[in-house]
């Protein structure tokens, strides 16, 4: 049976990361579907920082500190994968775009110099024409294929604030227990 960090986070923590992170988006007037904007309910729109931390608070408020040490743990764990995979993408990326536009440069030239023959000058301007106008046609068409890829910075930032108010807690329930 294969393991999913999400029933985990349900199951342990009573973290839901859907809805926790279209409340998220919400509160940072991040895009949600709108399916899932109905489904939010209007006293989880918050509006400030401050609203959406003091929701956090509560509901976590009442876990042990080990507990809550726990889920820090967990969190943390989603940060590290989330930031690999945005590594990753972040080296692919160039490579893919690089390969791709000297595959369509190749073939251009290709089908030009069967055409034109040896007149090389009218060859590379009209090329260099043809690869700015790919170019203008093909990047918004990458840009809106890989914009999922792209898209983990808002789950990053998600799981680093919602981590940030978890230790918080941690702290405060460290400093009554010193008191």
């Amino acid at each position: 049976m294969r393991r999913d960090f999400n029933k985990i986070g349900k199951n342990c923590y009573g973290f839901d990361f859907v809805s926790e992170r279209n409340i998220y988006c919400y509160l940072c007037c991040y895009h949600i579907k709108r399916r899932e904007l109905r489904k939010l309910q209007d006293n989880l729109k918050f509006d400030t920082y401050r609203q959406w931390k003091r929701y956090v608070n509560n509901k976590y408020f009442n876990l042990s500190k080990e507990q809550l040490v726990e889920f820090s743990r967990y969190l943390n764990c989603e940060i590290r994968n989330i930031s690999s995979f945005r590594k990753y993408w972040d080296i692919i990326t160039p490579i893919l775009l690089s390969i791709l536009f000297a595959k369509i440069c190749e073939a251009i030239i290709s089908i030009y110099s069967e055409f034109l023959g040896t007149q090389i000058e009218i060859m590379l301007l009209i090329t260099l024409l043809l690869e700015v106008l790919i170019i203008m046609i093909l990047t918004p068409i990458i840009i809106k294929m890989m914009y999922p890829f792209f898209d983990s910075n808002i789950d990053e930032n998600f799981y680093t604030d919602y981590k940030e108010i978890i230790d918080e807690i941690i702290v405060s329930k460290t400093s009554k227990e010193l008191l």
